[in-house]
């Protein structure tokens, strides 16, 4: 890594890595890997296991669905799940002009004959999730926002900004350049197991370096934004948060919990803001112990 490399690419490298033919039956016991062709784009899906239908957003902007591995299999013993990739991630297209994530979903759960789901999301997936929420409420049975990401909290102008420079690292000077200066932050894993999962499927998606994270540039967020109306939210909200996550994400954590009336908080000791990677036993039994609260009788 190049000295003098400002630092707050390494904090933004958190916020964006997680600060966004045909049908088929919506039961499925095996796994389905597949295309959907909805709202004007393509979006690689998997879904697995059967009852109530849930849904895993992904750290958008870097990450594909593959960073849900382990909840995916553990999850689909309880549940129907479903992870995709976003516009611009993994085998899903490329987004070429502003789009919306929420109606990308909203499609996307049509094209699966699911008419509501658990909405799990981590880091801008979480922000996304909470979007959802806002934008079709009549769809969410249950919102999971882990390591969370609100909507008009803070300059999305200025982030997409410090993402094109980090765009040009890898431009300039190499992908691995500019995959150092992502893993060097001190608010991701540090495990070297977890480093090399993640470093594989970023260097698996150099699109996302190399067109200017197209998935964080393009979307589009609801107006007016997420933030000034979590009152409005009045579905069982579960928030979880890492013990060492940077301060700005403490803090959008605690304004979820504040501002949804009944909404729950889990910090989990030990684990930054990858949470579900770092500590994944304690991500998974939280997430699982609430479903199973809310589902009583």
């Amino acid at each position: 890594m190049q000295n003098g490399r400002p630092w707050i690419l390494t904090l933004l490298a958190t916020l964006f890595l997680g600060n966004l033919s045909g049908s088929h039956i919506a039961a499925q016991t095996h796994l389905v890997a597949a295309t959907a062709e909805v709202n004007g784009t393509k979006l690689f899906y998997e879904m697995m296991g059967q009852g109530d239908a849930l849904v895993l957003i992904s750290g958008g902007g870097s990450l594909d669905l593959r960073m849900w591995d382990e909840q995916f299999q553990i999850f689909s013993r309880h549940y129907q799940v479903v992870r995709y990739d976003l516009r611009g991630l993994g085998k899903s297209a490329i987004p070429r002009e502003p789009y919306s994530p929420s109606e990308d979903l909203d499609r996307l759960l049509s094209f699966l004959n699911i008419s509501k789901a658990h909405i799990v999301g981590l880091s801008l997936g979480a922000r996304m999730a909470i979007d959802f929420t806002l934008d079709h409420p009549e769809r969410v049975r249950t919102l999971i926002a882990a390591s969370p990401g609100i909507s008009g909290y803070g300059d999305d102008n200025q982030l997409i900004q410090s993402l094109q420079t980090l765009a040009a690292v890898a431009r300039t000077d190499g992908l691995e350049e500019a995959l150092q200066i992502v893993l060097s932050n001190p608010f991701l894993p540090q495990d070297p197991a977890v480093q090399e999962k993640m470093s594989r499927i970023l260097l698996d998606n150099p699109q996302v370096f190399y067109l200017g994270f197209p998935t964080i540039a393009l979307m589009t967020s609801p107006d007016p934004p997420a933030l000034g109306r979590l009152g409005e939210i009045g579905i069982p909200t579960l928030v979880i948060a890492g013990s060492d996550d940077h301060e700005s994400i403490q803090g959008m954590a605690d304004s979820l919990t504040r501002e949804i009336q009944g909404a729950r908080k889990v910090l989990i000791a030990g684990a930054s803001h990858m949470v579900h990677l770092e500590q994944p036993a304690a991500f998974n039994q939280a997430i699982l112990d609430f479903l199973s609260e809310v589902s009583k009788p």
